[in-house]
């Protein structure tokens, strides 16, 4: 079982085949979500991105490095089953993922007109 604040490697399916990419994400389901077998992730891109949505990852918020500058996508959040994660990247630190989660919860406040 992937814990809440562990990157991982995730099988993204195409719809027209049955090959799949290879891309990283954050998990962020707690261990009640996480024993369902589904996991709620986030998506981590290499690829910068300047629309105020992305949380930058510097080294010292992993306890391993990722190997390319990366960050997480934080309007980027879907559900898969544990037979398409692949494997475990890294664990994030504990500031780090309160940090993506208050972004998370940034992007869908309620806007009052």
């Amino acid at each position: 079982m992937y814990k809440q604040g562990e990157i991982v490697i995730v099988k993204f399916s195409f719809t027209d085949g049955p090959e799949f990419k290879k891309r990283p994400a954050l998990v962020i389901s707690n261990s009640h979500v996480n024993r369902s077998g589904d996991y709620l992730l986030v998506q981590i891109t290499s690829k910068l991105v300047n629309d105020g949505l992305p949380v930058a990852i510097a080294d010292n918020d992993c306890y391993k490095p990722l190997p390319l500058k990366s960050s997480v996508r934080s309007h980027k959040i879907f559900t898969v089953h544990e037979s398409c994660i692949i494997s475990n990247i890294t664990r994030t630190t504990p500031d780090f993922l309160k940090m993506v989660t208050h972004r998370i919860f940034q992007n869908i406040e309620m806007e009052l007109i």
